[in-house]
Order: C-alpha cells, then sequence, then structure tokens
C-alpha cells in the first residue's frame, strides 16, 4: 500500500478508535489483501483483535492471518448490528456492500481506505503530475546509480523478498555466460536482500529504500534503460507470464530459469559462494536440528498453535530417535560373549 493510502487508512482507523467505535463489537475485515492486512497489522498494534476475515476465495477460507481466520463472508449473519462492524479496504466497496446487505447483514460498513490502483493509470492531471514527479525522483536516482556504475549491466530485484532475490542469484551466472555479460551491478531494497546478494559474492550491489526502488523501476521502464534486466518473475517485467501457473503447472525456479533469464532447461542452479560461519552453529547437531520459517508474506500466515505444535513433534521425534541412538551404542559398545559348544 502505498504511503498516501496507508496514511488515509490510519486516520479513518483513529478516528474510529477515538470515538471507541470498536468497543464491544465484533471487527470484521472483508477481502484479503495487502491492505487488509495492513488495516489487521495496525488494528493488532492497537490492541484490537479482529474476529474474522471475510473472502469469497474458496482457496483462502480455513486459512488464517496473524491467527485471524478467513472465512467465508456469510458468517456475516450471526452478528447484529449492535454487536459487529465490517472494514472494507479494497476499490470494490460498492460491491462488497451491497453483497453483505443481500446477505442480511444490516450494521456498520466501513471504508477504511479509498484503494483504487486503476486510478493510478488515470490521465487525470493529479495523477500526471505525481507520476511526473515520481519519474523524476526515480530518474534521478538512477543517473546517481550510473554516475556510479555506467558500464556494468545493472541486474534489477524489484521486490524487498529475500526468495526472489535469493532465486535470481541462483541463476545470474549462466544468465551471464549464455548473454557474454561482463561485470554488473545488483540493485535491491533495503538490507536484507542485500545480505542475500553478498551470500552470492556479489561485489557491487545498490540498496534502495522499497520507495525509492517503486520510483528508480518506473524510471528505468519509462527511459527504456537497455543495459539492464528485472531479474524477477512478477508483471510488467517478464509480459505477466506468471498467470501461466494458473493454468499449467511450472516451478518457482523454472520462473527464473526460463522466463525471467531465457536459459536451457538443463541449467543448473549456481550455490551461495561467499556464506558466513553460523554463531549458533555449535547448538545444532547434525540430524538432529530442524529449522522452521514461519513468516512469508506470499501466503497467508498460519496459527501459532501449528507451529507449535510441529515443533513439539519434531522435538518428540528427536528425544525417541536419541533413546534409540543411545541404546544402539550401549548393545554394541557391550562385549561380546562367545557361546560355547
Amino acid at each position: 500500500m502505498e504511503q498516501r493510502y496507508k496514511a488515509e487508512m490510519i486516520r479513518v482507523l483513529d478516528a474510529r478508535l477515538a470515538a471507541r467505535s470498536f468497543d464491544g463489537r465484533a471487527v470484521l475485515l472483508f477481502g484479503h489483501c495487502n491492505a487488509t492486512e495492513e488495516t489487521a497489522d495496525y488494528l493488532l498494534s492497537r490492541y484490537v483483535t479482529p474476529a474474522a476475515i471475510l473472502d469469497n476465495s474458496t482457496a483462502k477460507q480455513g486459512q488464517n492471518y496473524r491467527e485471524i481466520p478467513i472465512t467465508p463472508p456469510e458468517i456475516v449473519r450471526n452478528y447484529t448490528a449492535e454487536n459487529s462492524i465490517v472494514l472494507i479496504a479494497t476499490r470494490f466497496f460498492a460491491e462488497m456492500s451491497a453483497q453483505l446487505r443481500r446477505l442480511g447483514y444490516d450494521g456498520e460498513i466501513v471504508q477504511v481506505v479509498e484503494y483504487n490502483s486503476f486510478a493510478e493509470y488515470s490521465l487525470s492531471d493529479d495523477t500526471l503530475r505525481r507520476k511526473t514527479a515520481r519519474m523524476m525522483r526515480g530518474a534521478e536516482t538512477l543517473k546517481n546509480i550510473r554516475d556510479q556504475y555506467p558500464a556494468q549491466h545493472l541486474i534489477i530485484c524489484p521486490n524487498k523478498a529475500l526468495g526472489d532475490v535469493y532465486w535470481a542469484m541462483v541463476f545470474l551466472p549462466a544468465y551471464r555466460a549464455k548473454r557474454g555479460i561482463g561485470e554488473v551491478a545488483v540493485v535491491v531494497a533495503e538490507d536484507g536482500c542485500r545480505q542475500v546478494a553478498e551470500m552470492f559474492g556479489a561485489g557491487r550491489i545498490v540498496t534502495l529504500s522499497p520507495t525509492e526502488m517503486d520510483e528508480f523501476t518506473q524510471a528505468v521502464i519509462y527511459t527504456r534503460e537497455d543495459n539492464c534486466i528485472f531479474a524477477h518473475h512478477d508483471r510488467p517485467y517478464t509480459d505477466n507470464i506468471i498467470k501461466y501457473l494458473d493454468k499449467h503447472f511450472m516451478s518457482f525456479i523454472d520462473y527464473y530459469r526460463f522466463a525471467v533469464y531465457c536459459l536451457p532447461r538443463e541449467t543448473e542452479p549456481a550455490a551461495p559462494a561467499n556464506l558466513q560461519p553460523f554463531d549458533g552453529g555449535g547448538t545444532l547437531q547434525k540430524g538432529h536440528s530442524v529449522i522452521l520459517a514461519p513468516c512469508a508474506k506470499s501466503v497467508t500466515q498460519m496459527p501459532a498453535a501449528f507451529w507449535e505444535n510441529l515443533a513439539a513433534e519434531w522435538a518428540a521425534r528427536d528425544t525417541k530417535s536419541a533413546r534409540a541412538y543411545t541404546a544402539a551404542r550401549r548393545r554394541y559398545a557391550e562385549p561380546r560373549r562367545c557361546r560355547s559348544r
């Protein structure tokens, strides 16, 4: 969500919090999306826990975001105007409000933010003025990068996503070999992505903030900078080929191999060449350690209980394995007695 939309969302929620609109009422969010997640995050930071996220997608129903269940919209029939309120943070406010009314909901429905992404592509004077200012700031960032790296091929990783940068770097050596590319400079968003690029020995790295990266990306596209590649799997960098996944399965790895870098099928991924020692290595035992990674922004979050149960299950397995291993060592350590005939 852009900062101006986020500021509007916070303004609306703060006004509701000040008016104590949520006291004694179940807060329902309608439509699972990034803006809804940011709304939930802000409410949780202010000690308001939404009761549910309503969504029409059967694929999302039954999942959770930060332990907030994602449910069918029909559950609004369990609530009344007195004990609930529905917040909507998408551009389909009118349609979604009408759906709730058709379901019989007569409670308050609030538009948290008028988030209309299509307005960003209009030809209104305001849009043209803002987009021009963005592009000019991005062009200045591009100029500064080119002043520092005038001839290097830019490898642009436009999203603040560690996994995306990892796979962009995995196939970068093969891409350079295929195209005969010499020196490169990698452009990433924020420090975590920089560290991922450093794992692969990238020496020339430019780190931008997410806002700077958005503006820089717009400038690169607008000026048709050609000595570069957007090393990313999503639109508009690969002609929206990610939609292919909706009809025909293609692994995330193959998106980078084929769609991003246009490499042959037999191309093998490169391993990180610049790994740093793990400080806690002494606490991990080979064959007796499992690393759980519970956070990913591209999927709905599993409830905390899921990870707690998973950790407990693996701990129990390890305990059983340790006991079996100790018993086996004792058996083999005992002196063998030969039977007399």
